[in-house]
């Protein structure tokens, strides 16, 4: 049983290093990712009608008139799941309180093996999730381009207690988009005012993975990852998005403004997600503090709930050291950035929900990202 005790121990581990929890999910089913930034998350991911710092590209290419030049590389990784962190430790204590009669399986009686597999099968599903977002970003004044990937792992723990199985269950997601903006205006009789308009071309690329595998199988080595390789997508799937958006500042001096942006507003190829037509106001109370709110899907593509497409919060920035707070869909979001010129470090705390309705399917992450080069 000594083989058994190790795989089991090995699924622990791995269970144990995860601590969250999360529902399967197919690359097929899954939309292309919307690659949020990190501090915008902190602010709960409200950024339509945002142009005061960070790469505002993904969410509205408007805000490329005041951006100035860049290039950096941001590194992000995440760990987060469904229900957070209270299955993980159920699961741990389960392993820790039967881990004499696992160790001596063979030797008991059939009742009670019945009664820990029954256990054991109220785990199944769980895992996590894990996810990497490099990207390189060059851009100046409207202008501005970058590229991207994000990489999705899904391991879950599939029953059971006599050869303990992971499933893995992810996806890549590739990408570029580059972005043109002009600033207008329009003066009349009565009014005088200036607007921002702007566009975006993306290009987007999909690889999937769903292989499942014992923990014997996980230490055949080269064999092992050579199956892995394998089971990747041979035919990626490809796609292009069209982004156009639009901001009003609300005074002279940029403390205030609205934005609307159709995101994917015409798509070809494989890769296709749906519309999502977005509005965001901005406003700065104080001069170090920036206050943002958006709703986005107005048409409601997505089919959730009105509540779900709620996203605002805030920033209170000390230059050196940045504090942000918000709501992602009604979940709080907390975040904190560390500006060391070339060098940017940001933490965030947040929630969103993947099912059909609030609290359903809530998934819970932690992100940390490094920024190095000129933003």
């Amino acid at each position: 049983m000594s083989r058994l005790s190790s795989g089991i121990g090995a699924a622990v581990s791995a269970i144990a290093l995860l601590t969250v929890t999360s529902r399967p999910a197919t690359a097929a089913d899954v939309p292309h990712t919307f690659r949020h930034e990190v501090f915008v998350l902190g602010m709960g991911g409200a950024y339509t009608a945002g142009t005061w710092r960070g790469s505002g590209l993904f969410y509205n290419p408007a805000s490329l008139v005041h951006k100035r030049f860049h290039l950096n590389v941001p590194f992000r990784i995440e760990a987060g799941g469904v229900g957070g962190i209270t299955q993980a430790q159920e699961i741990v204590q389960y392993f820790g309180d039967n881990e004499a009669d696992l160790n001596d399986i063979d030797q008991l009686d059939g009742e009670r093996i019945s009664e820990l597999d029954r256990q054991a099968e109220s785990f199944d599903g769980t895992g996590g999730v894990v996810r990497a977002f490099p990207a390189v970003r060059l851009g100046w004044r409207n202008f501005a381009f970058q590229t991207y990937g994000t990489f999705n792992g899904v391991p879950r723990l599939n029953s059971g207690l006599f050869q303990p199985r992971l499933d893995l269950n992810g996806y890549s997601d590739i990408g570029a988009i580059a972005g043109y903006s002009r600033q207008f205006a329009y003066r009349g009789r009565t009014l005088d005012f200036r607007w921002y308009l702007g566009v975006a071309l993306k290009g987007f690329g999909r690889f999937g993975i769903n292989h499942g595998f014992t923990l014997d199988e996980a230490t055949q080595g080269a064999k092992f990852y050579g199956e892995l390789a394998d089971a990747v997508d041979q035919h990626p799937d490809y796609g292009f998005g069209l982004d156009v958006g639009a901001i009003l500042p609300l005074a002279r001096d940029r403390s205030a403004g609205i934005g609307l942006v159709a995101q994917d507003i015409a798509t070809y190829g494989d890769v296709r997600p749906d519309m999502s037509v977005n509005a965001g106001v901005y406003y700065r109370v104080l001069p170090r503090v920036h206050l943002v709110a958006d709703y986005r899907d107005l048409l409601n593509k997505s089919g959730m709930p009105w509540q779900m497409h709620f996203h605002f919060g805030g920033e209170l920035d000390l230059t050196m050291l940045r504090f942000r707070a918000g709501a992602y869909q009604g979940y709080p979001t907390f975040g904190m950035g560390v500006n060391l010129w070339l060098l940017k470090i940001d933490f965030v705390y947040y929630s969103q929900e993947r099912g059909e309705r609030l609290g359903e399917f809530t998934e819970e992450t932690l992100a940390l990202e490094l920024q190095f080069g000129i933003d």
